[in-house]
């Protein structure tokens, strides 16, 4: 299972951080852990290409997590981390057993 965990504070998004394989399929037919993955490194690929001074990303490639972390909360990373959990919801929707999203309090 993938779990995509977004973190706030008073109501504003400060980061995500998403790990695990959905085990939908095989490595290179898996459609939900593609379509979160892209999802998920879109939006921290625009993040830190420009807003690179306000946010931390961090890969771990041996426990397939990514992190990203605002250091301040801005406008940008709000509608960029809130369009994210929007797509993410309605893959989470069709695949629940699979791709999991939940919200922590910073």
């Amino acid at each position: 299972m993938t779990n995509l965990i977004f973190f706030k504070s008073k109501g504003h998004y400060l980061g995500f951080c998403c790990n695990g394989h959905t085990g939908y399929a095989e490595s290179g037919y898996d459609i939900v852990c593609a379509a979160v993955s892209a999802a998920v490194e879109l939006t921290a690929d625009y993040l830190t290409a420009y807003f690179k001074d306000q946010v931390k990303l961090s890969v771990d490639d041996e426990n397939t997590s990514i992190t990203l972390r605002c250091n301040t909360e801005f406008s940008e990373a709000d509608r960029q981390l809130d369009t994210l959990k929007r797509f993410c919801e309605s893959v989470s929707d069709q695949y629940p057993d699979y791709f999991k999203i939940d919200f922590t309090e910073v």
